[in-house]
């Protein structure tokens, strides 16, 4: 099951679709969700991530997303949350991560 997904509906530019966060993210799914983050490595302008689906993850898969969040700054992309889900809230706040992966209270 992918964990990463791009939203579905009319084809909107590759560029501009939201990449859309599975329920669990966790060290289980930390290669396949890294695998799948890599594949949008090279996006420009605005990243908009949906976190609205995520019950359940761990510190491997906010690692992931850190890294992830950081290489698409350093190319210059601006990062944008349509949604976040009180358990990734939560796990990234408790870790001290939720501003450095975006994310606002």
């Amino acid at each position: 099951m992918p964990v990463v997904s791009e939203t579905p509906g009319p084809a909107p530019a590759r560029d501009s679709a939201p990449l859309v966060l599975d329920a669990v993210i966790t060290i289980a799914e930390a290669a396949a969700l890294k695998d799948q983050l890599l594949a949008h490595i090279n996006r420009n302008g605005e990243v908009t991530l949906d976190g609205t689906r995520v019950a359940s993850v761990d510190t491997a898969g906010l690692q992931i997303l850190l890294a992830f969040v950081r290489t698409l700054q350093g190319h210059g992309a601006v990062i944008r949350w349509t949604g976040v889900s009180p358990a990734l809230f939560n796990t990234a706040q408790l870790l001290g991560l939720e501003g450095q992966i975006g994310l606002k209270a």
